[in-house]
């Protein structure tokens, strides 16, 4: 039953990281690839698997085919290239990379992975930063210092979430130069700008803008929010071709404003997405479209239970 009443509505699955071997300890978004390729075969036999466009064109239309869906990924990983192209090519299920354009070619790794990193680096046993608790004598607690972090972080602007991951790193003794020479490094690192430019020379990508700097909008003043929305269009636009789609970073309705909204409208964006839990019917504002986010745990059922019936727009 669940199935049938939710035939004309789309859902729009969120990824971000797809890992070819397993991290030291399970990280949120970074997805093991079996598990991946086992969703996305799913995805390919049981759905109506679509491009952005062609989800706005039935919008446009006032009728949505059964079961139509469309898979995303956020921040732009390097593994969206060299591990879940192969297995989107595979199934021939397309998607949209929203990517954060100040991490692309750089140096740094973004902050929940410059987290685990250090975490995964640190020879210390306990400590602490910022009065947080540290303990990384095994991986479950590692993991709990991780989640303990990045709540923290997440309460801050992006210059004290900045001083907090060089208080981490100090405390840890974990060096920059460390951090690029771990093996970590090129599971967790981003894509430089020609591997952009050859993940979206597949026909089966589009790339969307995601923020220059992956900062969450409501924590920053009005200047700064349009600078993030704005350059990361130029940059996408400049390097690669039209960037006509735009995420907002971590997404949750505390996160973005409908100031924030329509700085993305005037930005020339034709759709805007958010992270909020959500189907989407012909009734849905295009500019603030729901998706389903898919965990590292989030096992095929738990995908089949989102795509029919247990997500709600009401």
């Amino acid at each position: 039953m669940r199935g049938f009443l939710c035939r004309s509505r789309a859902v729009v699955l969120t990824y971000h990281s797809v890992l070819l071997r397993p991290s030291e300890f399970s990280i949120w978004h970074h997805l093991d690839a079996a598990r991946f390729e086992e969703q996305i075969a799913y995805l390919a036999r049981h759905r109506h698997c679509v491009t952005i466009a062609q989800l706005l064109s039935y919008l446009n239309a006032g009728e949505i085919p059964p079961y139509t869906t469309a898979v995303t990924f956020d921040d732009g990983f390097a593994n969206n290239l060299t591990v879940a192209l192969p297995i989107l090519e595979r199934h021939q299920v397309p998607a949209t990379v929203f990517v954060t354009t100040g991490y692309i070619g750089a140096t740094d790794l973004l902050w929940p992975e410059r987290v685990a990193s250090i975490l995964e680096l640190c020879q210390n046993k306990s400590f602490s930063a910022r009065d947080i608790p540290i303990v990384t004598s095994d991986p479950q607690s590692k993991q709990a210092s991780y989640r303990l972090i990045a709540n923290a972080y997440k309460q801050l602007t992006p210059e004290l979430g900045e001083s907090l991951l060089a208080e981490l790193a100090a405390a840890a003794h974990v060096s920059a130069e460390q951090l690029r020479a771990h093996e970590s490094w090129e599971q967790y690192r981003t894509m430089s700008w020609p591997e952009v430019k050859r993940l979206s020379d597949s026909p089966l990508i589009d790339l969307g803008a995601h923020t220059v700097s992956h900062t969450v909008l409501t924590r920053v003043d009005d200047a700064r929010a349009l600078h993030e929305i704005t350059a990361s269009k130029n940059a996408l636009d400049t390097h690669v071709g039209n960037a006509k789609y735009f995420a907002y970073p971590n997404g949750g309705r505390g996160d973005y404003t409908p100031h924030h909204r329509q700085m993305a409208i005037d930005a020339g964006f034709d759709a805007v997405f958010s992270a909020v839990n959500g189907a989407i019917t012909t009734a849905t504002d295009r500019f603030d479209l729901p998706r389903f986010g898919v965990g590292a745990e989030a096992s095929t059922a738990d995908v089949d239970y989102a795509l029919n019936g247990g997500l709600s727009t009401d």
